[in-house]
């Protein structure tokens, strides 16, 4: 059973993505982790899947196979060897991927084939590889670290650069764009906590900091 629109707003357990999570997720794409085939640009399954661990932790998403469904079987030459035959299959899957954190529910689907002598093999290729093909489609939602970019010629820039909803604005809005007032430059103080120092260096390094405050007012004036 799928949440409702309510129950994911009112369930405890749905949190927002925290702003580590986003960059994480609008940075660009290590062109390393990209494979190439007749062209095309993607990402490897096991690939989109460390990635899912990496952003949302271990346990943090669920991806399920509602559907596999084979769509066809027939038999074809073997490409060097004209003599024998290969069991062509065809297969369909359909791939629930949900990420427990915001209570995000994709759902894609994919066809697949495989062409193996056996066709206990030949099947079970063409699902496995129909069920990574739908879940690398329902991640596309999770936009340029799963593969987004790359439907835009297979460029790895962040193709998202902006999130404008409340709970995960990127970039960070500043200060005065939410209410708040930005700290002057006459209130920056030294962290002495931060600094393995004696009192005396620490009013010292103070006293330095006032200086170049004072004489940059000047100027300014």
């Amino acid at each position: 059973m799928t949440a409702t629109n309510t129950e994911v707003m009112t369930d405890p357990r749905i949190k927002p993505l925290t702003q580590l999570q986003v960059r994480a997720l609008t940075s660009p794409l290590n062109p390393a982790r990209v494979s190439k085939r007749d062209n095309m640009s993607y990402l490897e399954a096991w690939d989109v899947k460390a990635s899912l661990i990496k952003v949302f932790g271990f346990g943090g998403f669920s991806s399920e196979l509602i559907e596999s469904e084979i769509l066809d079987v027939r038999e074809v030459p073997q490409r060097n060897n004209a003599s024998k035959v290969n069991m062509k299959v065809t297969a369909k899957a359909v791939v629930r991927l949900t990420i427990h954190q915001t209570g995000a529910v994709y759902t894609e689907a994919a066809i697949a084939g495989s062409s193996q002598p056996d066709i206990t093999e030949s099947m079970d290729m063409a699902i496995k590889s129909a069920e990574s093909d739908a879940l690398k489609r329902a991640a596309i939602f999770l936009g340029t670290q799963f593969g987004l970019s790359l439907y835009n010629a297979g460029r790895t820039q962040d193709v998202v650069q902006r999130i404008l909803h409340p709970d995960m604005m990127w970039p960070p809005a500043p200060p005065e764009d939410m209410g708040e007032k930005p700290a002057k430059e006459e209130e920056v103080v030294v962290d002495a906590e931060a600094y393995d120092t004696t009192p005396e260096q620490r009013q010292a390094n103070q006293d330095l900091l006032n200086r170049a405050l004072q004489m940059k007012a000047a100027k300014a004036q």
